[in-house]
């Protein structure tokens, strides 16, 4: 399936397209050392014999296998975009997320409000967008009544170019999960939307 060969281009990328380095703003690293591990394990075997006890086909068991398959298709999927990024827009994907994160509010985000969109610590993007705000790209002001809270925006120049970075992304992602039908697709979606719900709910 197409699918799957836009996919597997993953095993020609260098290294650090494919994410399994540290990234530099520090994004990626814990992600990728669990899913470097959860994929040696099903890899290996370890899935039914270390992990989880029970027999192949056992309710635990299949749950751990679509994980470790949405691992995959998730890591897949992102090296291609960071490949795609860095070769059309010379950026990385966190510096992407962080500019699309603060394009869908004109009234501006706080580091927090950054940071809880994305599921990262204020850490992981403060030079993200100390160079953002350096660079034109969003400017940074105080927040009335409070002095000690910045809130970032885009620029007129960010805004542009988020456009047309979240256009490319957009097409990208259609292209790489074009195969899939409709339906699948729409199913996919109401689960994990399910799932989600359920865990805020739980949280």
């Amino acid at each position: 399936m197409a699918f799957h060969k836009n996919l597997s281009r993953r095993a020609s990328l260098k290294p650090e397209a494919a994410g399994v380095i540290l990234d530099h703003t520090g994004f990626q690293f814990e992600r990728n050392f669990t899913d470097s591990w959860h994929l040696f394990c099903e890899e290996t075997n370890m899935g039914s014999a270390s992990l989880i006890s029970g027999d192949h086909g056992s309710a635990a068991h299949e749950r751990l296998r679509m994980w470790i398959r949405l691992m995959r298709a998730s890591r897949l999927i992102e090296a291609v975009l960071r490949e795609r990024l860095k070769t059309r827009f010379d950026t990385t994907l966190p510096r992407f997320e962080v500019l699309a994160a603060l394009a869908r509010t004109s009234d501006g985000m706080t580091m927090s409000d950054i940071s809880r969109a994305l599921l990262v610590s204020n850490g992981n993007i403060t030079g993200i967008v100390e160079r953002l705000v350096g660079e034109g790209l969003a400017d940074r002001t105080r927040r009335e009544g409070d002095r000690r809270t910045s809130v970032i925006r885009l620029t007129e120049t960010g805004q542009s170019l988020v456009a047309r970075m979240v256009e490319a992304h957009r097409n990208w992602i259609d292209e790489l999960l074009g195969d899939l039908p409709d339906e699948d697709v729409r199913g996919l979606v109401s689960t994990l939307n399910a799932f989600e719900n359920s865990w805020e709910g739980h949280a």
